[in-house]
């Protein structure tokens, strides 16, 4: 079995261990969940899956497990990236050494 096929068989499972692990379904008022809350879990959720397949999938194109693991590590550099451009980020030094360190990183394992 592909792994592409393990991760299918896994997220029904995991959602059924899920369910059967909430207490008491009386407590869970879903009208009362915030709906930004609730797309943004969606979302999530999706970005995970994808996240999941396409990892898998560059494991197998042949690179190794390390510069996958670094570049797929290296996400909170380009939300910083993409939180600047939107402006809900602010510019600072830190920060911006932050992200040059981490393609630093990406750039040294892929030697």
């Amino acid at each position: 079995m592909s792994s592409n096929e393990m991760l299918l068989v896994q997220a029904p499972l995991r959602l059924l261990l899920t369910l059967f692990n909430i207490k008491s379904w009386g407590d869970i008022r879903f009208w009362d969940l915030p709906l930004t809350g609730v797309i943004y879990t969606f979302l999530t959720t999706v970005a995970a899956v994808g996240a999941g397949f396409l990892y898998q999938s560059a494991l197998r194109s042949g690179g190794s497990g390390a510069t996958v693991s670094a570049i797929a590590g290296s996400f909170p550099a380009g939300a910083y990236f993409i939180g600047v451009v939107l402006g809900m980020e602010e510019v600072t030094m830190y920060k911006v050494l932050g992200v040059v360190f981490a393609c630093l990183s990406c750039l040294m394992f892929s030697l």
